[in-house]
């Protein structure tokens, strides 16, 4: 599907390099190309890869939450995540916030103080997207 390429097209570079997405299966990165190219590959395994990049996924559940949209993989979502668009003036410091206790905290992420420490600096106009997420 269109919505799940454009999702896999903007993270795939970053989890080439080891920055995001799925860490346990070695093959994630051949399935999600193959995919991009017009292979077959079941929809469901590209799906199930797509709900392992815990970051861009946490964004885009949060983006289409604040604006009232029922699919996270929604074209205008993942580009507000990616690129920018008028859907992160719904999503509020407060939100991001709470994303951030919801699911960045656990085994292999954040630590609660850790996550307390980092919501403390989110600055009060921050937009929910990939350069926030990067470099905050």
């Amino acid at each position: 599907m269109k919505k799940f390429k454009r999702a896999i097209r903007y993270s795939l570079k970053p989890h080439e390099m080891g920055l995001c997405g799925p860490l346990c299966l070695k093959n994630s990165k051949k399935i999600l190309y193959e995919y991009l190219i017009g292979k077959k590959v079941p929809l469901k395994e590209v799906k199930g890869l797509l709900e392992d990049f815990c970051g861009a996924v946490s964004y885009y559940s949060l983006i289409a939450e604040k604006n009232g949209i029922k699919d996270k993989y929604d074209d205008k979502v993942i580009e507000a995540y990616w690129l920018g668009n008028d859907l992160l003036k719904k999503v509020k410091q407060e939100d991001i916030k709470k994303m951030i206790f919801s699911r960045f905290v656990g085994p292999d992420k954040l630590t609660p103080e850790k996550a307390e420490k980092l919501a403390k600096k989110i600055p009060k106009d921050v937009y929910a997207h990939h350069t926030f997420h990067v470099f905050f």
